[in-house]
């Protein structure tokens, strides 16, 4: 389920992220995690929400979801 829209999908068609000592990183397979869906990963007023809710920069969350855009990790 995305935390942001509470919308439920398949785990494949989700980023799964997790936030470690303030910073979003890639599931690293250990701990707690969260998922976004693709449509509320582009949308940029929820990923100021999630920023916000995390303790952590917009820019931060936006480069990592740029770069599970583009490189295609799940």
């Amino acid at each position: 389920m995305c935390i942001s829209c509470r919308t439920r999908e398949s785990q494949n068609d989700l980023i799964r992220l997790q936030s470690r000592d303030r910073h979003v990183i890639p599931f690293s397979g250990t701990g707690r995690s969260f998922y976004l869906c693709q449509t509320c990963a582009s949308n940029a007023k929820r990923m100021r929400g999630i920023a916000k809710r995390l303790g952590i920069e917009n820019d931060a969350l936006l480069t990592i979801l740029k770069e599970f855009t583009t490189h295609g990790e799940n």
